[in-house]
């Protein structure tokens, strides 16, 4: 009775929940450029996919799940959005906060937390989006030694830049 009960009410919510996506503006993002320079001029370049979310004409959220070349890490990343225009159907600029966790099996965990600002198409369709920003990692910063840091150390500050393709339905 009990599981019977739980099951309905997980039908209920994805019934629900899927209702809600399938009416809103979204989009499938691949990030194929992507790029780290830390402030000791180290860069590391990734690539990855995420999900685009408009949550009003002014609003929208990604979320991103990278893998970058040269350190290995694996990374998910959540970006919230502020258009500066409507980003219904059309170009709109916008500048938001964004943090991460970011793993590997050498340099532990680290959270990326920062500030971006870009470009991004509307989601109806195909988009682009291009944008750079700032993040500081928080965490774990001493590794052992080897051929990508050999200072024993991963950069704090981190300048971020790219340009995400991705596909879109409203």
């Amino acid at each position: 009775m009990r599981v019977a009960r739980h099951l309905r009410a997980l039908a209920l919510i994805l019934v629900v929940g899927g209702a809600v996506v399938a009416r809103a503006q979204g989009g499938i993002r691949l990030a194929p450029y992507h790029l780290d320079v830390g402030i000791d001029g180290t860069a590391d370049a990734g690539w990855g996919l995420g999900y685009d979310h408009d949550l009003s004409e002014r609003t929208s959220f990604v979320v991103n799940a990278m893998y970058y070349e040269g350190t290995g890490d694996l990374e998910l990343a959540y970006r919230s959005n502020f258009h500066f225009s409507s980003n219904n159907d059309r170009s709109s600029f916008y500048m938001g906060p964004d943090a991460a966790v970011r793993m590997n099996g050498v340099a532990g965990v680290g959270v990326p937390i920062g500030l971006h600002m870009g470009v991004r198409g509307g989601l109806r369709g195909f988009y682009m989006d291009l944008f750079a920003g700032l993040r500081y990692r928080i965490g774990d910063k001493d590794v052992k030694p080897g051929e990508y840091f050999p200072e024993r150390s991963v950069p704090g500050l981190l300048f971020t830049c790219g340009l995400h393709f991705g596909v879109g339905w409203k």
